[in-house]
């Protein structure tokens, strides 16, 4: 009996033994896994992968010069790259068509040489007796080619989608720098933490974007609704909305019971008005203004929209 309880024990002891020295054992990799220094390598292409992609999201500069080739001058089906002054708005790459691009809704025009580059000139500046002997657009031709080269006289807000907005929001420096920090906090386990902090961070994004694409909507609904005036075309007067409403075109306005808002810049020709510059120079009190004067000398003067015949 007491042979048998001791070749027992020491059967247990050997089993004890051989379970400890296998738990100390270190298991061997997979032979299928990859070098560490190949994962390292890995990590590190895709990291400055992703440096590279947003700094090019965040900096005009950078991004012209990786994806676009430096050109002596503007052709047709290139792009152009538009830094304004400081404190006059964000730079762009915009698209060339046939001989300008536009830019901040103001139209860009560039001569045969594709080197100068001018704002759109408007009809301004001539002798005042041009402007009375003016005839306006006598030929359907005439009028097409003004339209196309200035466009409707509207200014419409273009109200991007929401996921558009929230991908430019949240793909920012901010953003992206709040997401690399939250996402750190994987690396303790706190999972609950970093998802939390990653949720609030995309809440307030939308609510950014949410405020934004309302005061926009603010914006276009602050439009006037367009009114039908009478414009001088073909030789005959026809009755046509004020956005059809061209430079150099002669349109009559007639007295009426209520106010009548033309969002142009015209010269007053004959007759007289009363004109409320309140949105433009403040005055609260109605102007009244005179047909201009062409008699003599001052049939001669240059029209100055900016102050003697304002």
């Amino acid at each position: 009996g007491g042979v048998g309880i001791e070749l027992a024990e020491a059967e247990f002891n050997s089993t004890a033994i051989a379970s400890q020295m296998h738990a100390q054992e270190r298991k061997l990799p997979n032979p299928l896994l990859p070098e560490f220094w190949a994962v390292l390598f890995l990590v590190v292409v895709f990291i400055l992968h992703c440096l590279v992609w947003f700094i090019q999201r965040w900096s005009l500069r950078v991004r012209a010069k990786v994806q676009y080739t430096t050109e002596e001058r503007l052709k047709e089906g290139e792009y152009a790259l538009v830094m304004p002054h400081k404190h006059q708005g964000a730079g762009e790459i915009l698209p060339v068509k046939q001989n300008h691009f536009m830019y901040q809704r103001q139209k860009y025009e560039f001569d045969v040489s594709g080197t100068a580059v001018t704002e759109l000139v408007m009809p301004v500046g001539k002798p005042l007796k041009e402007y009375y002997a003016a005839t306006g657009y006598q030929t359907e031709a005439d009028a097409a080619a003004a339209l196309a080269r200035y466009g409707t006289n509207s200014l419409t807000i273009e109200i991007p989608s929401f996921k558009d907005s929230f991908c430019k929001q949240i793909l920012g420096p901010v953003p992206v720098f709040q997401f690399f920090c939250a996402s750190l906090w994987l690396l303790d386990e706190y999972w609950n933490y970093a998802l939390f902090n990653m949720f609030a961070i995309g809440a307030y994004e939308s609510s950014v974007v949410f405020g934004k694409t309302k005061n926009m909507q603010a914006l276009r609904g602050m439009k006037k609704q367009q009114v039908l005036v009478k414009i001088y075309r073909n030789g005959q007067w026809k009755e046509l909305s004020a956005e059809e409403l061209l430079p150099g075109d002669i349109f009559a306005l007639s007295k009426t019971e209520g106010d009548v808002s033309i969002p142009c810049d015209a010269l007053l020709l004959a007759g007289s008005a009363v004109v409320n510059e309140a949105t433009l120079t403040g005055e609260s009190t109605p102007q009244m203004k005179e047909a201009v004067d062409i008699e003599g000398a001052q049939g001669e003067e240059r029209l100055d929209i900016e102050k003697a015949h304002r």
